[in-house]
């Protein structure tokens, strides 16, 4: 009992963090009375609070001992290159290591990498950079970029890869997968997708048969994926099976809350389909996709994390949808102040169910030393 409270007031400090980021980002664009401003001291400030932390998520003393061993493993920066397939995260900690040598370099690296690319794409692609950062912090995006390392910089490069892919540049889509599947192999698995996604007519029925689809797949899911990890590419994977038979509820719960607050979304858009520009119904065909594995990870978690692919596209969606409603003072408070308090249920939520992964708190190096999840949970 007394770790479930400890996951509810994390989730819940968590939760009014994000709704004071929100809030100041929000108030410093009604000072500037400009859609783009404030993103870039948004991106800072978070950036800092990634770069400095500690203990946040189990994936964290991982990447730390990695990091701080890889000079130990390897004398030169090609050797990690040469060594296997997925070497990104590994060549990323050698050099680190190597031009820096802080024993959080690595950590403040993909911060700043993780906030410039981010703060690009909503400058270059939203309507409304301010509502898309918002959206992406309390959709949890913020929450899987300090745990899921080397999945979300593979994420980051298949979302650049996609605008490329729209504007039919194919050679440097296939170049961003490459640059993706070397931090994380399922970028080779979500390219395909991404080229069928086009393809998904955006109507209400459509969304019905992806829910439908999902429900299929949901009882299939695991010959599927015993028949992908024969694959050599993909047999480190095979783990992933067994360990899968061992998850509790409250990860099932968390994939049936992230079915539930897409589906809301997207059937909340179909039901203007008229006002949409083509970049919106785009970005719901990705979420309708998404939506597919988040059905499917109901039995099978780990594919919420494939789903993360196609579901990063919020923020966008949210921003360039209604362009003419949101140019309407009136209408456009309304909208916004209901986005908000929709994502602020779903925040906490989100983090009380999967955003934690065995931690719940944050820490900083000022404070705190790095130790393993079985040290931390026997604190």
């Amino acid at each position: 009992m007394a770790r479930y409270s400890r996951i509810f007031m994390f989730s819940l400090k968590y939760t009014i963090f994000c709704i004071v980021i929100v809030g100041l980002l929000l108030l410093i664009g009604s000072i500037c009375k400009s859609r783009r401003s404030g993103t870039f001291t948004f991106f800072t400030l978070l950036a800092v609070i990634s770069a400095i932390r500690v203990n946040t998520g189990s994936d964290y003393f991982n990447y730390y001992i990695n990091y701080e061993t890889v000079t130990n493993y390897y004398n030169r920066l090609i050797d990690t290159i040469t060594s296997r397939y997925q070497f990104g995260i590994i060549s990323m900690d050698y050099a680190v290591q190597k031009l820096f040598g802080n024993s959080n370099g690595l950590f403040i690296a993909i911060s700043v990498v993780v906030s410039v690319i981010l703060w690009g794409i909503f400058r270059c692609y939203s309507q409304f950079p301010r509502i898309s950062a918002s959206v992406w912090l309390l959709s949890g995006f913020y929450l899987i970029s300090n745990n899921l390392l080397k999945q979300y910089i593979a994420m980051l490069f298949m979302m650049i890869g996609y605008f490329f892919m729209r504007r039919r540049h194919f050679v440097l889509f296939i170049f961003c997968t490459f640059l993706a599947s070397v931090f994380h192999l399922t970028a080779l698995l979500v390219a395909p997708m991404y080229f069928f996604s086009t393809h998904i007519p955006v109507t209400k029925r459509s969304l019905v048969l992806c829910c439908t689809f999902g429900g299929a797949l949901l009882v299939i899911v695991y010959p599927i994926i015993r028949i992908l990890v024969k694959v050599r590419l993909f047999s480190k994977y095979e783990q992933y099976l067994d360990s899968a038979a061992t998850v509790g509820y409250r990860f099932i719960i968390a994939s049936v809350i992230m079915g539930v607050f897409y589906f809301v979304i997207v059937s909340v858009y179909l039901r203007s389909i008229e006002s949409l520009s083509e970049d919106a119904r785009q970005y719901i065909r990705m979420i309708m996709i998404g939506l597919i594995l988040t059905i499917v990870s109901v039995r099978f978690f780990y594919l919420s994390r494939v789903a993360y692919y196609f579901l990063q596209f919020l923020p966008l969606l949210v921003a360039n949808a209604f362009n003419k409603q949101m140019n309407d003072t009136t209408i456009a408070r309304t909208m916004r102040s209901w986005i908000l308090i929709w994502l602020t249920i779903y925040c906490f939520l989100f983090t009380a169910f999967s955003g934690e992964n065995n931690y719940y708190n944050y820490s900083t190096i000022i404070n705190d030393v790095p130790v393993s999840v079985q040290e931390f949970i026997s604190r």
